[in-house]
């Protein structure tokens, strides 16, 4: 909404429209619209942030990938054998 302000309307501020030095050499009016344009760009740039974030935590979560798996040997139980019960432990 600023920016729309900004962008469209005359200069808003007297004091600074009858400053002699201008930077780059812009008239008020266009460094008003080049501050609008901004200002529209960062409101764009942190609500589409914002939508992208809630969108993404709404997708339903997918399959869990398998980072590693065990390919030792294994108890009855079909667990993974503990140091004690690997058949090196039982060397003396």
């Amino acid at each position: 909404m600023l920016s729309s302000a900004l962008f469209l309307s005359p200069p808003l501020y007297a004091w600074y429209s009858e400053q002699p030095v201008r930077l780059w050499g812009m008239t008020p009016l266009a460094d008003q619209q080049y501050a609008g344009l901004v200002v529209m760009g960062e409101q764009i740039l942190t609500l589409g942030t914002c939508m992208l974030l809630l969108g993404w935590s709404l997708l339903p979560p997918g399959p869990v990938p398998v980072l590693a798996y065990f390919d030792g040997p294994t108890s009855p139980k079909g667990k993974p054998l503990v140091a004690s019960e690997l058949p090196s432990a039982r060397i003396r």
